[in-house]
């Protein structure tokens, strides 16, 4: 069972956790990468929701909700919008939150910012933005995500000592980073956001915004997953298709075990698709990094 807390700062405890659901089963996570939706069909997740079976999904939002077309100016850059009828799709999709801590949050000024967390929260969808954490029940646990924009700026001493004070409140931490670099390998100050979150004791590290595929890790405690790739992307921006989903299974003693999923991603109002036949997705990204990856079928566990 799914019960929403809603976003707040860290000073704000979350209720009691959830006890509708038994203790002893396990609890199924999944995190996907960029996403921009200029179409919304439901179809267009369906295969890939299909393979995490009852999971709530955690994912990189790109660009304001129902305010315009998105548009390319004069010096080449993109200014996105996402259809207004997306809420309603990420909640088909059982999608628990949101990160919008990304260089495509003010496409639409202070009023898109206003408008996309009004909407998200209306399909009681959850909202992770720079100085917001999204808090949820799933199960027995409360779940926490917070979310940072490293494209321009390092990770901030205000930002580690949320966390800090956020991972007493949690059961299970998340921090979803946002990266511009673009490339396959964590930037500088990915480095940094990363290494900060591992010291706070996270339990899920995720990256999103270079649309590339990164290395996976097990730091300490922490999962770490450094480029999840596109999910589904609108935009004629990108053109990266090879992608992963993270799932995560947590059992009943808090035990947090991660799946790679690999996936083709939905690009210019195509739908996603688990890449079931091809493993040189797995190949790829464990030859980014040092982390053995465990080939289970067409998945990967590390």
């Amino acid at each position: 069972m799914l019960l929403i807390l809603g976003c707040s700062t860290m000073d704000t405890p979350p209720p009691p956790a959830d006890q509708t659901k038994r203790s002893d089963e396990p609890i199924q996570l999944w995190f996907g990468g960029d996403l921009h939706v200029s179409t919304a069909r439901k179809e267009r997740l369906d295969k890939v929701i299909e393979v995490v079976p009852g999971g709530i999904g955690f994912i990189n939002l790109e660009g304001p909700v129902g305010i315009g077309p998105s548009t390319k100016r004069v010096d080449g850059k993109w200014v996105l919008r996402n259809t207004h009828s997306l809420p309603m799709v990420l909640k088909d999709w059982k999608i628990g939150a949101v990160s919008t801590a990304n260089n495509h949050r003010l496409d639409a000024g202070e009023e898109g910012v206003a408008q996309t967390l009004a909407q998200l929260e209306r399909s009681a969808i959850m909202v992770a933005t720079p100085t917001r954490t999204a808090r949820l029940e799933i199960g027995n646990k409360r779940i926490s995500m917070m979310a940072a924009d490293l494209s321009l700026l390092p990770v901030t001493e205000a930002f580690v000592e949320r966390l800090e004070s956020e991972r007493a409140l949690s059961d299970i931490l998340i921090v979803s980073y946002h990266t511009g670099e673009d490339t396959n390998l964590p930037s500088p100050h990915l480095e940094t956001g990363i290494s900060e979150a591992v010291n706070a004791n996270t339990d899920i590290v995720v990256a999103h915004g270079s649309h590339r595929l990164g290395p996976v890790r097990r730091m300490g405690k922490s999962i770490v997953a450094s480029g999840l790739g596109n999910l589904l992307f609108d935009c004629d921006c990108t053109h990266q298709s090879e992608a992963m989903v993270l799932q995560i299974t947590i059992d009943a003693n808090g035990e947090i075990s991660p799946m790679i999923l690999p996936i083709t991603a939905g690009l210019k109002g195509g739908n996603a698709q688990p890449a079931t036949e091809d493993g040189g997705i797995l190949n790829f990204i464990e030859a980014l990094g040092d982390t053995p990856i465990t080939r289970i079928g067409w998945k990967g566990s590390f």
